[in-house]
């Protein structure tokens, strides 16, 4: 019996009962009795992911009727010709949109867009919908243009090119001074479009989160939005993961790591560093005095042995601002665990630190968490998928410590 058949069965003041003041609720809207309900209750936030849901004028006006929904998050949903863009003309609460559907048709996708030339409340908008492409891609840009209101905006999971990526990178350094983060995950964007993003970031001063993860940016793209870093002064947030960036990217990576003074993540995860690469980060990260959380998991496939692995781990683990460092899958093996273990036993500063899929050894492993006994301020340690036998775990979860282990 699902929640609607829980509701429909309950006396109101006992469905009123149930719920606090600002609960989020998740909603099919198959049931007139839970409109009723809902009139009643301050919901802020609704969630509709049923595929055969059909929003049709009637249910968006309801909508609109209950003041207080703030977060609309519509998923897998068939819609009516131009219903949401006339609820999005006449709603004045709504303040975050989230359309992730395989069903939007491209022109749908427009007249959404448009009514934001209007609406003047959201100011987050959310469309994965795998038919993004250049056309509404530019009517996006063009909406930037005017809407002052929208502050995130994410178009993960669709097909953007670099000359789509090349008018939205004009709209954020000329008409836009709203926007503070931007997600294009996922998207094709190549060189050209980081030459134009990394334009952007040279002078944009709204802009603090960008999420470029799983592109074609490549080395000489990666190398564009770093040279970048250089200059801007507003950025905190990055994600450059998974673009093929290969064995020379510490040498892109650590020279604005060094100077930069205002990014505290990045994420650099999956891009085929090798350990000269993580070796020229980590001491790059001396003299970085804001990054707080860095993940460089899924690297180091080419372990050339170019550079001691105790050199390298040490140098990262004893930093002095790193307080979540993320090291899953990167081949450390049997000698990985030791200078970790060396250098947690000083740390006072790392939270969590993530260690999953190393083929870590059993003696290293009992080393590191002897080491836990005496650390005070490791949080999050994550051990699994390494070569821990369950007698080892038995034993481990017996010891007193106050880290929450993963095993």
């Amino acid at each position: 019996m699902n929640i609607q058949d829980v509701i429909e069965k309950l006396p109101f003041e006992n469905v009123k009962q149930m719920f606090p003041p600002k609960m989020s609720f998740i909603l099919y809207l198959t049931s007139k009795r839970i409109n009723t309900v809902l009139k009643n209750i301050k919901v802020d936030t609704i969630v509709m992911t049923k595929k055969d849901i059909k929003i049709t004028e009637d249910k968006i006006n309801k909508l609109n009727s209950w003041c207080n929904v703030k977060k609309l998050y519509l998923n897998n949903c068939i819609f009516e010709e131009k219903v949401l863009e006339k609820a999005l003309c006449k709603n004045t609460a709504l303040v975050e949109l989230n359309l992730e559907t395989d069903v939007l048709k491209n022109n749908e996708i427009i007249t959404i867009l448009y009514a934001l030339n209007v609406n003047t409340v959201l100011s987050s908008l959310k469309i994965n919908c795998k038919e993004i492409k250049d056309t509404e891609g530019i009517a996006i840009a063009s909406i930037l243009c005017v809407n002052k209101t929208l502050v995130k905006l994410s178009l993960k999971n669709n097909s953007l090119t670099d000359n789509v990526i090349h008018v939205f990178a004009n709209v954020l350094l000329c008409n836009n001074k709203t926007l503070t983060s931007l997600n294009l995950e996922n998207n094709n964007i190549k060189e050209l479009g980081a030459q134009s993003i990394a334009y952007t970031l040279r002078e944009n001063n709204s802009l603090i989160k960008l999420n470029l993860k799983n592109n074609l940016l490549g080395e000489s793209g990666v190398r564009e939005i770093m040279n970048a870093l250089f200059h801007n002064t507003i950025l905190t947030e990055l994600n450059i993961s998974t673009n093929r960036i290969g064995n020379d990217g510490g040498q892109i990576i650590s020279p604005a790591l060094s100077i930069n003074t205002t990014l505290v993540k990045l994420d650099i995860s999956d891009n085929y560093l090798n350990d000269v690469s993580i070796y020229d980060i980590s001491k790059a990260l001396h003299t970085n005095t804001t990054l707080t959380t860095l993940n460089l998991s899924h690297n180091m496939y080419n372990y050339q042995r170019n550079i001691n692995i105790e050199t390298i781990l040490e140098t990262l683990c004893m930093n002095n601002m790193l307080k979540v460092l993320d090291l899953a899958y990167n081949n450390l093996q049997y000698r990985g665990a030791f200078p970790i273990a060396k250098a947690l036993n000083v740390n006072t500063i790392l939270v969590e630190l993530n260690l999953q899929g190393n083929k870590l050894e059993a003696t290293g492993v009992c080393e590191i968490i002897e080491i836990l006994q005496e650390n005070k301020t490791l949080k999050i340690l994550n051990l699994s998928k390494n070569r821990i036998s369950e007698y080892l775990i038995n034993r481990i979860k017996k010891l007193q410590y106050n880290t929450r282990l993963i095993l």
